[in-house]
Formats: structure tokens, sequence, C-alpha cells
């Protein structure tokens, strides 16, 4: 009886030692917390602020060369796009309806030149062009270009604080200005499509994306030509 008890505290007091035994750190498991200021492999990139349209533009400033030898439409697309990393896709109802095949071959060398204008080389020969709109660069027909309208917001308030002339006259002296140079038939003064408006200096256009294209250009040379101070195609919201 007496070795009975003995060998029972024995046990109760190995039972007590187990149970305040504090508990040693393990290995990581998958669902353990990370210490901080690490981050987890899994946790999301940063993503940039810079929009799909907003890469494609800057995309299209960019300098390139092409050497197409009877190469098909399609693969001449899809070489440009892989090489610049943008979406680019053919609006292929509207070149069925203007009967040009994907398959057309393509023959063009260029060097050195910014990728708008290689394919605006590229597609006059075909009769297409290109546009920016829902996030992609679509090759398309010119009438289906100059059927969608798009509205873009210059920032001309550098321009109209140039000094010279009376300052509430500027806005219209600008727009003016615009309306003359730039694609003069297709203002809705004259029958046109296309429509400009101005408030505290933010000039509202809407009209085709080849015009908008012209009127950034021709805001960069007015600002070139009076020294002021901006990246070209930077005061434009499209």
């Amino acid at each position: 009886m007496k070795c009975f008890l003995v060998i029972c505290l024995a046990a109760i007091s190995a039972a007590f030692i187990v149970a305040v035994q504090p508990e040693l750190p393990g290995p990581t498991t998958a669902g353990a917390q990370e210490p901080r200021g690490r981050q987890s492999v899994n946790a999301p990139a940063n993503k940039s602020n810079k929009s799909a349209t907003d890469r494609i533009e800057a995309e299209l400033v960019k300098e390139t060369s092409v050497d197409f030898v009877e190469s098909p439409l399609k693969d001449v697309v899809a070489f440009l796009s892989e090489h610049h990393q943008i979406p680019i896709v053919m609006s292929l109802k509207k070149l069925e309806e203007a009967s040009v095949s994907p398959d057309t071959p393509v023959t063009k060398t260029l060097r050195g030149i910014q990728l708008a204008s290689a394919l605006r080389l590229i597609l006059r020969d075909l009769e297409l062009t290109y546009l920016v709109r829902d996030e992609v660069l679509q090759i398309t027909t010119p009438e289906d270009a100059e059927s969608q309208l798009l509205i873009h917001v210059f920032d001309c308030r550098d321009l109209l604080a140039m000094q010279g002339g009376e300052r509430d006259l500027r806005p219209d002296r600008l727009m003016d200005l615009i309306t003359t140079n730039v694609n003069h038939d297709s203002w809705r003064e004259v029958g046109g499509p296309g429509a400009i408006s101005e408030y505290n200096g933010l000039v509202v256009v809407t009209q085709t994306a080849e015009t908008q294209k012209e009127i950034e250009r021709m805001l960069d040379m007015l600002r070139k030509a009076a020294g002021l101070e901006a990246e070209p195609g930077a005061r434009v919201v499209r």
C-alpha cells in the first residue's frame, strides 16, 4: 500500500511539472504571423498609379525600329504589342468592311522614329488608322475613328497667364487659335462634330483621337516658343 502511494505521488508531481513548463518557440508554420517589418511573399506588389491609357500614350512617343518584309498585318500588330508591352487589337469587323484582311502583307523598314509615327506610316498604306480607347490601342478605319469622339482636358493656365492683351479675352483667343489651325472643318461652328470650351484655364475638347493629338502638339509648340517649361503631353487629362 505504501509503495502504491509513493508511485501515485510521483506521477502527480511529474504531471504538474509538465503543466507549468513554459512553451518553447517552435518552427514557424504556414499560418503563423510573420515578424513585423517583413513582407509576406504572398503580399500583393504595389501597383502603379498610371492608368493603362497613360502607359499606352507614354509608349507611343518612345523610339522604335521595324523591318517587315511581306509580314502579315496580324504578325506586325503582335510584334509591336509584345515589343512595347501594350495591348493592341484589330477591329476585325471594321477591317472586314474595308476589305482589309489580317493577313494583308506589310513591307516597311523604319529606324529610330516614334512608335506613333511608325504606326501611322504602316497603317496609312492600308488606309487604316489607330486610336487609344477602352484602355487598348485599336487598329481600325478612319471612318470608325472619326465617329468616336473623345473628351480631353488641356491645362492651359500657364499659357493664359502670359503677359499681353486683355486678360478676359485670352481664353477665347486661344480657342480661336486651336479651331483655326487644327482641322478647321471638324468643329461644330462650321458643321463638324468637335466642341471646345474653357473653364478657369482648363480647355475642354470633344474631338477625334487624331485631332486631339494635333491640339496637344500645337499647345506643346506654343509652350516651347514661349519658353514655358513643360514635358510634352504633361498638361492633358485623357
